[in-house]
């Protein structure tokens, strides 16, 4: 009786992965998860500044406007276009000049959605290259909630109203 060797091997071809090559795989896995999982909660944690900061500078913007749109004029009477005398503005003669303290409309009632803001509006003759400091303002706007500040610049000239440019 002859014995086939091949039938008893004890070798055998298997498909699969070792022990070792599922270890790496879990801990590269995992390190990838857990760097995943880092970002989402950073960017979980920041998602509310940008609202805060996008109402703040709302805020500023919105005194900004009101601050440049008041008269700041000098004129007479050969200045109008109808001859009719008007009053000579400093520009500071704003509900704005000097403003610091919490947000409020333009009849000075408190917002209560905009509680946690307050505001500072500083309006002071500059010069501006050519342009006298008696001719021109320097107008800074800063909001702030909590650590969060806005600060908005900007300059504004006298004009004479009834001239076309």
């Amino acid at each position: 009786m002859c014995i086939n060797s091949r039938a008893f091997s004890s070798r055998q071809t298997s498909s699969g992965f070792t022990l070792v090559e599922l270890i790496i795989f879990i801990v590269i896995v995992s390190v990838a998860v857990a760097g995943i999982l880092l970002v989402i909660n950073f960017t979980t944690a920041n998602s509310a500044d940008p609202q805060i900061r996008k109402q703040a500078l709302s805020i500023a913007e919105s005194l900004m406007e009101e601050a440049s749109l008041a008269p700041f004029t000098y004129c007479s009477a050969e200045m109008t276009a109808d001859g009719s005398p008007c009053t000579v503005s400093n520009g500071t003669d704003t509900r704005l000049a000097g403003y610091d303290g919490p947000v409020n409309d333009i009849q000075n009632n408190p917002i209560p959605a905009l509680a946690n803001y307050n505001a500072k509006v500083t309006i002071q003759n500059a010069a501006l290259d050519s342009v006298g400091a008696s001719d021109a303002l320097h107008i800074v706007v800063t909001v702030t909630n909590g650590s969060e500040s806005i600060r908005l610049d900007g300059y504004r000239t006298r004009y004479m109203p009834g001239t076309e440019q």
